[in-house]
Order: C-alpha cells, then structure tokens, then sequence
C-alpha cells in the first residue's frame, strides 16, 4: 500500500497553503497572492521558463513568513518525432532553466519530454524533494496513454493537474477527474494537483510538521497534501486506514465522496467510515460544501507502475 498520509499526525501537522502552477509577474500579484492566504511560492514563469528564486530576488517587501522554491513551467517538447507546444511540465524543487515563450515563435524546450524530465530532476534542490507535474492534460490535449508514459519515466513524476482554474475559465477544459480515475485504475500513482494558473482558485495545501523549504517540498514529493478549489476554511482533519475500514474526518464539509477504483459513494455530513471492498486498486476522497470542495491524493494498493529511475544521459 502507498498511502500518503500514513505518517501525518493530524492533530500538529500546519496546513500551508501553496501552489505547484502559479504565475505571479510583479509585487502586485505576488502581494494579492499572500494576502489570499498563499504562504509557500514556488513561482512557476516561463518568460524565460527560470526559477524566481530567491523571492527576495525578484519581488520587493517579502513577509517574513513566506517561503519561496525554485520551479519553472516548461512547454514545447517532443513527444513521438512531434513538437508539441501545449505539453507543458513543472519542475517544483528544480533550479533547471529552459527557453523563453515570449520568444517568437516560442521556444520552450525544443528537445524531446525525455530530456526536459531528465535536466529537472538532476537539478532538483533536493534529493528527497519536489518533482515534476505535468500541467492541464486536457487543455494539453494529451491522451491518458500519453501522460502514463510519462508517469512511468520516473517515480519523481509527480501526477497531474486535476483543476486548472485558467483553462476551466478559458474553454471548459480545466478538470481532469474522470482523466485522473482512467490513470488510477491501472494501478499508476499519481498525486493530483488543484492550481490556479493565471487566476485565482485551486491550491495545494501541504501537511507539513515543520515549515521550512525542505519540508514543503517533501510533502509534495511524498503526497502528503490534498488539493483545495476555493479560500474557505474547509479542511481534512483526517484520513485513515485500519483494515479494510477508511475513516474521513473534516471540519465542516457537507458531503464526502468516497471514489474506489472509478465507483463513487457519497454521504452526508463532516466525518465517514466507509468499508473498501476485497482488493480494490486504490481509493481517494472529495469533500464539499456550498462554496468549496477538496480532493485528497489517492491511496494505493495495488501498484502497477514500474519503478524506473532515469537515467541521466546527456
């Protein structure tokens, strides 16, 4: 079993909220951000695709009590013999640089996806840190196919971006939840992030027992976070596994939906517990109210994808 909240202690762990896919050009929208309640900004531009990192480096009055991380957003790739400008990775934890997409025509990586994976995790700042997200699949028109060749390059391939709010914004195409459960049910890991883009709701919340860069980083590399769509305060206040029996705790939500191998249940009320069937491949859980809902990372039990370290060739 992978289950990334096996070792969260709910009733210490700080809920930080962050973002994975972010862009954020000047001290205006850095200051909006913080104000919105973001404390944790691995900053994701790609004009050029360049960390901005340290905050201090690129933005003026930084609070004391906000932690920046490198990551970029790199686009244009070669995926088959094919450039594809609309596959689009974030390297959270990598100090790696690519092209610039103001550059005309843009021109981002202009290599194969292979490579793009392999410079961002040779320059991850941490070994035991970060990862790569692949961002708005659906927007990106890439197939479920596609994004588990991916996931398979590495295990710090993170997951996808299960709601991108400028893609949902811009043409209905920024949830990927039923494109999630397709990948889940094939026994693949993978973490699913909630980001804003260019707008304003999706974050990450990490559960973290000590705020610090590394420890940030870690939460995203082990899962240990849940994906959020609005600033409310609702909140997992536990998910937990004793035998066959998954328990869910919140705050305040409304409904719980509990979704094995693609099936989903859903109750009344802030708390649950739910009996998982015989061998199921993996289960994840959503919980709403009237004006937020939040999207826990999956639990694995039976894992199917291979455990290929890359190997760094260039």
């Amino acid at each position: 079993m992978i289950n990334p909240y096996k070792d969260v202690d709910w009733s210490s762990s700080q809920h930080i909220q962050s973002f994975s896919h972010r862009h954020l050009y000047n001290d205006a929208t850095f200051h909006e951000a913080y104000e919105r309640g973001f404390r944790h900004f691995p900053c994701s531009n790609y004009y050029p695709s360049a960390p901005w990192y340290p905050l201090s480096s690129r933005f003026n009055n930084v609070p004391s009590d906000v932690l920046g991380a490198p990551n970029a957003e790199h686009h244009n790739m070669i995926f088959d013999g094919v450039l594809r400008s609309g596959l689009h990775m974030n390297g959270l934890g990598s100090t790696w640089s690519s092209g610039n997409y103001k550059d005309h025509p843009p021109v981002g990586v202009e290599d194969t996806w292979q490579y793009a994976v392999d410079n961002i995790i040779y320059n991850l700042q941490y070994p035991t840190g970060g990862g790569i997200t692949i961002n708005h699949p659906v927007w990106s028109g890439l197939s479920t196919a596609d994004a588990m060749r991916i996931l398979d390059y590495d295990e710090r391939v993170l997951g996808i971006e299960i709601y991108n709010d400028s893609c949902e914004y811009d043409n209905k195409k920024g949830w990927a939840l039923d494109y999630w459960d397709t990948i889940l049910k094939t026994g693949r890991r993978a973490w699913g992030f909630c980001v804003e883009d260019w707008r304003y709701t999706g974050r990450n919340i990490l559960l973290v027992d000590e705020f610090t860069e590394q420890k940030c980083l870690e939460a995203y590399r082990n899962g240990n976070f849940y994906g959020k769509i609005n600033d409310t305060d609702l909140r997992f206040d536990g998910i937990t596994i004793a035998s066959n029996k998954l328990t869910v705790q919140t705050n305040n939500a409304t409904s719980i939906k509990i979704v094995v191998d693609g099936n989903a249940t859903e109750y009344n009320g802030n708390e649950v517990s739910h009996t998982l069937p015989n061998a199921p491949t993996y289960v994840r859980v959503e919980a709403h109210t009237d004006s937020d809902s939040i999207f826990s990372n999956p639990i694995m039990f039976d894992k199917k994808r291979k455990n290929k370290n890359v190997l760094l060739w260039y």
